[in-house]
């Protein structure tokens, strides 16, 4: 799609979703267990890496991060995003934002998300 766009000057937007790490007890996920210590590991480590990938644009790291990080539930969207955006021109992303549901009613079980446009 990228490519014909591109042939027939044709702009076109691309949106890929993805939420990050689901993590806690509701999820079975609790390798660094409970509290605020798994809160910054989440969100300095394994959210983190995964946002790293997108903004780097490296597809290939994005989907190995969630494969071995389990920090995504859906990668291979946002990496198609990110490879049409590619052959669309873009050479990075921009982090717009990035919270977890713990930030908005925190609770042992919670998600990552980020904005990403490129």
């Amino acid at each position: 799609m990228a490519r014909l766009a591109n042939e027939k000057g044709v702009a076109i937007l691309a949106i890929g979703s993805t939420d990050l790490t689901h993590y806690g007890p509701n999820y079975g996920f609790v390798r660094k267990g409970v509290g605020s210590s798994a809160l910054k590991w989440v969100k300095n480590e394994n959210d983190r890496g995964f946002i790293d990938c997108a903004l780097r644009m490296d597809t290939k790291g994005l989907i190995r991060h969630a494969e071995e990080n389990d920090s995504a539930c859906s990668a291979g969207a946002a990496a198609s995003a990110m490879v049409t955006c590619m052959t669309m021109g873009a050479e990075k992303g921009s982090l717009i934002d990035y919270y977890t549901s713990y930030d908005i009613m925190p609770d042992e079980s919670f998600v990552g998300y980020a904005g990403i446009i490129y």
